[in-house]
């Protein structure tokens, strides 16, 4: 039995996701650690999501796996590549925006609170999957696999401002 937990150096669980790894700033993937890991884990897969998007929910923010048993974390700024060599080597999938890898939060303008919840899956065997997939796939593909899951949460929001609520009725942006 694994004790898998997770978390990031940039933000505390449930709290605010800086600006910076979101699209509004660098849209750089955040940091992520975990422990506890189980001897028996053969890789690591994790996914993104946003459950408070306003259509097409969740919203898949990034999806990442074949990641080495060995490792405890991933750090920031994972580049967009579907094949990862370098910092570390894994595969990575779509997003709900059709790209390859981590796209930040972009909730729309005055919609509230979004939270951001990063799923760790720790995995019994070398899957082998192909670069490009959804999350759904990579689901159905880890499902019978998954030995501990771990997550950690941030939240974002986009508050829209007095002077562009007076010049920009209705303006939104599409998650």
């Amino acid at each position: 039995m694994s004790n898998l937990e997770m978390k990031s150096g940039a933000f505390s669980n449930s709290e605010a996701i800086p600006k910076k790894f979101t699209q509004e700033g660098e849209n750089l993937s955040p940091p992520l650690e975990w422990s506890g890991r189980s001897p028996s884990v053969e890789e690591f897969a994790l996914i993104c999501e946003d459950p408070d998007a306003p259509k097409n929910a969740p919203y898949i923010h990034w999806v990442i796996y074949g990641i080495a048993p060995d490792l405890t974390s991933l750090p920031e700024g994972i580049p967009a590549q579907a094949e990862l060599t370098s910092p570390l080597v894994a595969k990575q999938g779509r997003n709900s925006s059709g790209g390859t890898g981590y796209t930040g939060p972009l909730p729309p303008l005055d919609h509230g609170w979004h939270r951001y919840y990063f799923r760790l899956f720790a995995l019994d065997k070398k899957l082998n999957l192909p670069s490009g997939l959804t999350s759904d796939e990579l689901l159905d593909a880890i499902r019978n696999n998954i030995l501990a899951e771990a997550e950690t949460m941030g939240r974002y929001q986009r508050p829209m401002s007095e002077p562009e609520k007076r010049s920009s009725p209705g303006a939104e942006y599409i998650i």
